[in-house]
């Protein structure tokens, strides 16, 4: 007979196997993101318990607004590119979406019978909807928004 430790342990090792259990949580990506080789900023508001609310700022365009949500494993798996989406991506309305990505590595896609590869040295990527080389290498500068998009997040 097993004493009650024993038991225990073996019933989280069956939990965390069976997959019913996440092994981490996202986390929390408000704050703001810069284009690594530009002056375009992404400003990302928590809206919930785990969608945002969204800005896009280009340099001389209005601010854009768009939301924000968690892709579902269905999204994840069933990924336009043929290859899965990471944990932890959240999918933009009309404009793609934010990765975590390993800084220093090697972002491959194959898309159309071609291969695409380029090297990322930031920590997220952000991957347009429906263009395979459209992808940009997104540095997070600050867990804190700029006043400017407080502002116009408190209009909504």
């Amino acid at each position: 007979m097993q004493d009650k430790g024993g038991i225990f342990k073996t019933l989280v090792l069956i939990t965390l196997l069976s997959g019913s259990t996440p092994l981490f949580a996202c986390p929390d990506m408000q704050g703001t993101y810069k284009v690594e080789e530009g002056e375009t900023q992404l400003y990302l508001q928590k809206d919930g318990a785990e969608n945002y609310k969204v800005l896009l700022d280009i340099p001389t365009y209005p601010l854009m607004a768009k939301t924000a949500s968690p892709i579902t494993d269905k999204d994840r798996k069933e990924s336009f590119y043929q290859m899965p989406l990471p944990d932890c991506t959240l999918h933009i309305e009309r404009l793609g979406y934010l990765m975590p990505f390993t800084k220093g590595t090697i972002y491959h896609l194959h898309f159309d019978s071609q291969d695409y590869e380029k090297a990322i040295n930031t920590d997220y990527v952000l991957r347009y909807n429906n263009t395979p080389r459209g992808i940009a290498a997104m540095s997070r500068t600050s867990n804190s928004l700029p006043d400017k998009a407080i502002a116009e997040f408190n209009k909504k």
